[in-house]
């Protein structure tokens, strides 16, 4: 029986979904951090 599925999600500073799924594993996960750190705020 599967009681769930793991999901991955990157959050922004501000709220913002940044990243999830794949986006948010391995090399493309580093890319989506920089993106977020990167990002200008308003």
């Amino acid at each position: 029986m599967v009681k769930s599925i793991p999901s991955v999600f990157l959050i922004g500073r501000d709220g913002s979904l940044v990243a999830m799924g794949e986006e948010a594993h391995g090399e493309n996960l580093e890319k989506a951090v920089q993106k977020a750190l990167t990002a200008d705020i308003h």
